[in-house]
């Protein structure tokens, strides 16, 4: 199978990475082969997670809020090659098993033989450990001569254009641009995801939690260090993040957390800031407050379904903070922002959560998968 995997690539003019959430371990060497090929890379909205966002070679997200240039990437006719790697190729990320993905220009690369259940459309399956298959494939590409020894693609560190005090990867294509670089009130939360990354420090971990949070920070957070950003989509579950952001301050002490929520999720876990406070830990929570569960508000409105379910009551989630303990500040603006002494927050004895309001109005970019749901559930 992997000389099958290399006689293919010998032969293929315009292959493509997909990159799934379990390249964690091997992104180094994948990375290195992607430089010495010169070979564009899409990932998995969790496979983000260990991508350099501002990386030359890097197109975005395909799949749940994934971007318009990852899907403009796969649709290129001159792609001949969909190399799959690290990824069970699941509907989030796959775009409900998308034609434009799923079909026999696809090698699929796991060290799973169950993710290979889902495609058996490829032209080729290669199991084994992703970063032993890419570390001969490195040494295989120079030892046949079309590398240069120690040759290596130049990588930019901040490949974007400038936006205010922020950068923005130059590669990517959004939904709603203008939103990024917006002052109004209620805050838009693409500004949010750009105000976070440029405010706290460059080693926090952003975990973040199931909901409108996930498509926020999916479409919008954009890191150059690889692995901060953590996400769990496998079942969709709503408020992990709030638990998970309390392990992950407890077993590393010296980097800073942020948990991202949603009122919705916050609203069914929030007591457990009573942990971070037992054990002082500085634990940021915010709250992305819409008064409402915003994926299920934007969902039906998308898919002209009944408006139903989705409201929620006016909760003061700064003022139930302080009543366990952490510190609780209300944000309404970006001078409520700026106002933030995000150092003290990151070095205090215990948790702090920032209420942020955040514009009800803003629509998330889930249109994709709302169209493809609605497609799936056409009737035959």
């Amino acid at each position: 199978a992997y000389q099958a995997l290399e006689k293919r690539l010998s032969e293929s003019k315009k292959p493509v990475l997909f990159l799934g959430s379990a390249c964690c371990h091997a992104m180094e060497i994948i990375m290195l082969y992607a430089e010495i090929t010169n070979t564009v890379i899409v990932t998995t909205p969790t496979g983000k997670s260990w991508m350099n966002a501002y990386h030359p070679l890097y197109r975005g997200v395909y799949g749940f809020a994934g971007h318009q240039s990852a899907y403009e990437t796969l649709a290129d006719s001159n792609v001949d090659m969909i190399l799959a790697v690290g990824t069970s190729m699941g509907e989030i990320s796959t775009s409900g098993w998308n034609k434009q993905l799923m079909n026999n220009k696809l090698i699929h690369i796991s060290a799973s033989p169950e993710d290979f259940s889902r495609t058996p459309m490829a032209c080729l399956h290669l199991r084994g450990d992703l970063k032993t298959i890419f570390a001969n494939l490195y040494k295989d590409y120079m030892l046949s001569g079309c590398g240069k020894k120690d040759e290596k693609a130049e990588t930019v560190t901040v490949n974007g254009r400038k936006i205010g005090d922020a950068y923005f990867p130059v590669n990517m294509t959004v939904q709603n641009f203008e939103a990024i670089k917006s002052d109004s009130i209620p805050l838009k939360p693409q500004r949010l995801m750009q105000e976070l990354v440029q405010k706290f420090p460059e080693d926090t971990r952003f975990i973040v939690d199931t909901g409108n949070a996930f498509s926020w920070a999916t479409h919008y957070l954009f890191l150059e260090e690889t692995g901060l950003q953590r996400t769990s989509f496998t079942f969709g579950a709503m408020t992990w993040a709030i638990g998970a952001a309390i392990g992950t301050a407890l077993g590393n002490r010296k980097h800073p957390v942020v948990c991202l929520t949603g009122d919705g999720s916050y609203l069914m876990s929030g007591q457990e800031i009573t942990v971070a406070v037992a054990e002082q830990l500085p634990v940021i929570f915010i709250v992305l407050n819409d008064r409402a569960l915003g994926m299920v508000k934007h969902g039906q409105r998308l898919a002209g379904a009944e408006p139903m379910g989705y409201e929620l009551p006016v909760v003061d989630f700064a003022m139930t903070a302080k009543a366990m303990g952490a510190q609780g500040l209300t944000i309404r603006t970006l001078k409520d922002l700026e106002a933030l002494d995000i150092e003290q927050l990151c070095h205090a004895d215990g948790p702090s959560l920032l209420d942020i309001h955040i514009d009800p109005e803003a629509v998330p970019p889930i249109g994709a998968r709302v169209n493809q749901l609605g497609e799936m559930n056409k009737p035959a």
